[in-house]
């Protein structure tokens, strides 16, 4: 029965440009990782206490650690088979350790919009990634509709006279969106199912997502030798916030919507996040609201729904990736691809 559970918990839906539960998650999903930029400042920023490999690490392991004990004592099931968790854990580094891990390492220089913006170009690193595995090219309207979110964003937060970020602030500028769109599209076409179409339960993918990617950055820690951490009491409840409302609210609205979701309308969720902090910088801290703002949301709002428009037309010879498993699975059962939309397996967590 629990394993019957698991499995309708699991099957996805269509994936649909109108999907209300899809969009909810996408709302929640920008909303707090929005915030959690400037939760990572307060936490790691000059004089707060907590390195960023400290911060970025014991965050996730709490989160994970508290998720696998409630899922084991629920009655979750949380083996899986090794091709499965594999690809879990590495989904989880490239998620938590890479995109989560550098982008806290950035916070320590540089303020949150900044860090927001560069991680604004994740659409972009992943429709070149699923255009170099073999998916289908952008359309001309999908191009020029992440070109222009992301110029909106570039007008929201690149202020002249702004800090230069040093060596390795702008390596983890630089790696850290990569990371975080490799972990999408691996979660996209691998995560959820594998060639014999076992499922994996949504939140036990969450709990080893966070194994992983805090496996990665104690032992990122530990090579770059990090101070013990000396948290003040702001550090303190951001720490708080990030593991519990970012590591776990936002993880599960962020596997929810990349299934529900059209992947260049998820993806669009990373041009919101500078759109938040620089709204929480406003309300909060009382920071006065820049002048661009009005025209760069409008920028925002006008790639977005250019992005909708382009992701809601035929979809024409798509196909996933090779060596995806709705490819390695296309000579076993031709009725069961025909029957997925889009080419993409029926449990794809996007």
């Amino acid at each position: 029965m629990k394993n019957r559970m698991h499995m309708n918990e699991t099957a996805a839906p269509t994936r649909s440009i109108s999907d209300p539960v899809g969009w909810l998650n996408f709302v929640v999903l920008c909303l707090i990782q929005g915030s959690t930029f400037l939760a990572m400042r307060l936490a790691v920023g000059p004089g707060r206490g907590f390195p960023p490999f400290w911060m970025a690490a014991s965050r996730f392991s709490a989160a994970g650690g508290v998720l696998i004990a409630v899922l084991t004592c629920l009655g979750f099931t949380m083996r899986l088979p090794a091709r499965q968790l594999a690809a879990v854990l590495a989904s989880g580094v490239l998620l938590c350790g890479g995109g989560t891990g550098f982008a806290t390492i950035a916070s320590r220089s540089v303020g949150p919009g900044l860090v927001a913006l560069v991680f604004a170009l994740g659409p972009i690193w992943a429709a070149a990634m699923e255009w170099a595995g073999g998916g289908r090219r952008p359309s001309l309207l999908g191009v020029a509709a992440m070109l222009t979110g992301a110029a909106g964003v570039g007008l929201l937060v690149l202020r002249p006279g702004g800090p230069s970020p040093g060596g390795a602030t702008t390596l983890a500028l630089l790696l850290g969106p990569v990371c975080y769109a490799a972990g999408g599209v691996l979660l996209k076409y691998t995560v959820l199912k594998d060639t014999a179409g076992a499922t994996v339960s949504l939140w036990v993918t969450i709990a080893w997502q966070m194994v992983g990617g805090s496996a990665f950055l104690w032992a990122a820690l530990i090579v770059v030798g990090e101070p013990l951490p000396s948290p003040t009491p702001t550090a303190w409840m951001a720490w708080a916030y990030a593991t519990v409302v970012s590591s776990l609210v936002a993880f599960t609205s962020y596997l929810i919507a990349l299934r529900r979701l059209p992947a260049s309308v998820f993806m669009s969720h990373s041009w919101v996040f500078p759109v938040v902090a620089t709204a929480l910088g406003w309300v909060v801290l009382a920071e006065p609201l820049p002048a661009n703002a009005y025209p760069a949301g409008g920028l925002i709002l006008t790639g977005l729904i250019a992005l909708v428009v382009s992701a809601s037309g035929p979809n024409r010879g798509a196909q996933p990736p090779s060596g995806s498993p709705a490819n390695s699975t296309r000579g076993h059962s031709k009725r069961s691809t025909r029957e997925r939309p889009h080419g993409l397996p029926a449990s794809s967590s996007s």
